[in-house]
């Protein structure tokens, strides 16, 4: 996604009747733990050497990212639409351990366990954000241009 001079590469971008979600995967097995607004997470991979963890950044700061440039291009195209974001843990060998002392970061930016595989359905499947069959329309294009 290029906006601004930069780009982005996103892992999964869904378009519904209900919005349009970036879905960030992470594949990581262990421990994963942190407080949703750090700069980076902490992966415990379970070999009980703390010098074995494993610093890597924030998914839900990434996925943000994503999401900026996104809604920019988007809007470079004239079409402006709000953009819902996700994180998704797709190994089952991971133990999500995230806290949210803020308590918004979580709620603007879910974070599913490959074990809440239905609850990030329903996510994406609802939506306040509803796109107009024309705006539906103008997105699949303008993202297939960008596969191009």
């Amino acid at each position: 996604i290029p906006y601004e001079g930069k780009e982005s590469e996103t892992d999964i971008i869904v378009v519904s009747p209900a919005g349009i979600t970036i879905v960030e995967v992470k594949n990581h097995k262990g421990v994963i733990r942190g407080d949703t607004s750090d700069h980076e997470l902490t992966q415990d991979r379970g070999r009980g050497d703390e010098d074995e963890d494993k610093q890597f950044y924030n998914p839900i700061k990434q996925v943000a990212t994503h999401a900026y440039r996104l809604g920019g291009y988007l809007r470079s195209k004239n079409l402006s639409t709000y953009i819902r974001t996700c994180v998704f843990f797709v190994n089952p060998e991971c133990e999500l351990q995230l806290r949210d002392r803020e308590g918004v970061l979580r709620a603007q930016c879910p974070v599913f366990h490959v074990s809440q595989t239905e609850k990030m359905l329903r996510y994406l499947q609802s939506g306040t954000n509803c796109l107009s069959e024309r705006a539906f329309d103008k997105s699949v294009k303008l993202l297939e241009q960008l596969m191009k």
